[in-house]
């Protein structure tokens, strides 16, 4: 009976059809997932993009002024979406959780917005100080301007310096790329929008109508890169260890690949610290499973495997530069000269000296 007396305006017909993507995706991560904490950030995310679609939605189904409470709480919901797309994008670099560090980015909203917004319910307007009064229907989109400008700038500031850092072959590293993009252009049109209805040269019609349409433009481009880059990033999907002790799953074949990337074109052995730890880490897989994929895929042990490409780089950098042979032992990733001439000798028959010796005289 109750279903009979619901009529809904396009828009409220728009916020319904968001609403479904949102939660299949929820569904999808937490069904599929085998590391579940992969997936904390990213559910986080869209039930932040359901608390804000049912904000808008549930005045057709509940009278709202006897639940502001409930309302109260969608709408501080929809406030972290800045903050948690901050922890989003960086677990696409990252390819892991990002650093705790990072979540204290959610204390901005908690602190900011929860208090004023339980306070703006049900009031014509919120008056911060004597004399300084918003319409509570514009201060949550205030609120939502300098929440998103700061994090945008924390944003912009890092990936800036850590683009460099996205793990993967060419095609997930183009698709995590833009979909980091995407994630940026989607804040920033909202706070275009906030900043347009705040100045009242959008009208409210238009705002919503206009947000509405961002996000379901937003949620659709997620839905079709959630198996290119999803099922990558957070192991979805994730199949078992192979059953044949020398012989490689599809997944274990895809990290091998991943691997020869880091070490071929990202050179990740010139690093200091570089060690079987750091790249299991990067990998977000186990140092175990880590070894054993090596030992099948290039027949080598880790430290033998970093080994042959440092003493491969040594060896084009002896021919082609003058550079002291203590700089290229540091620069190729080892952590003293000693070690270098060790490894460098057992690898090739020779010294580093003697090597450039012998290439300046022709001598292979």
């Amino acid at each position: 009976m109750l279903i009979e007396k619901v009529t809904l305006s396009f828009v409220q017909s728009l916020h319904l059809a968001a609403l479904f993507p949102c939660v299949i995706v929820i569904f999808y991560l937490l069904y599929k997932a085998r590391q579940k904490e992969l997936v904390v950030v990213p559910t986080l995310y869209f039930l932040s993009l359901i608390s804000g679609i049912s904000a808008s939605l549930l005045p057709a189904f509940i009278n709202m002024q006897e639940h502001q409470n409930l309302e109260a709480f969608l709408m501080l919901g929809e406030a972290f979406i800045p903050s948690i797309s901050f922890l989003l994008v960086f677990q696409f670099i990252l390819n892991r959780l990002p650093p705790s560090y990072y979540w204290l980015v959610l204390t901005i909203p908690t602190l900011t917005a929860g208090p004023l917004l339980f306070k703006s319910i049900g009031l014509d307007e919120l008056c911060l100080v004597i004399d300084v009064c918003f319409k509570s229907s514009v201060f949550t989109n205030l609120n939502n301007i300098i929440l998103s400008s700061l994090i945008f700038i924390l944003l912009t500031l890092i990936v800036g310096r850590r683009r460099s850092e996205i793990v993967g072959d060419r095609v997930y590293k183009k698709y995590k790329y833009w979909l980091v993009i995407s994630l940026i252009i989607y804040n920033v049109g909202l706070l275009l929008l906030d900043l347009g209805y705040v100045s009242e040269n959008v009208s409210r019609a238009r705002y919503d109508f206009a947000k509405i349409i961002f996000k379901i433009a937003f949620i659709y481009m997620v839905m079709t890169s959630i198996f290119r880059v999803f099922t990558d990033l957070f192991d979805v999907g994730l199949p078992p260890l192979s059953l044949k002790k020398n012989s490689l799953t599809k997944y274990e074949q895809s990290l091998s690949e991943k691997i020869y990337i880091l070490l071929e074109d990202r050179k990740v052995y010139r690093e200091v610290g570089f060690n079987r730890a750091k790249l299991s880490e990067t990998l977000n897989i186990s140092e175990h499973m880590l070894s054993r994929i090596i030992n099948i895929k290039f027949k080598k042990s880790f430290s033998d495997l970093a080994n042959d490409y440092r003493v491969k780089e040594a060896k084009d950098l002896l021919s082609n530069s003058e550079s002291p042979v203590t700089d290229i032992s540091y620069d190729v990733g080892f952590n003293s000269i000693a070690s270098f001439n060790r490894v460098f000798k057992s690898l090739t028959g020779k010294s580093p000296t003697q090597y450039r010796e012998d290439m300046k005289k022709g001598i292979v």
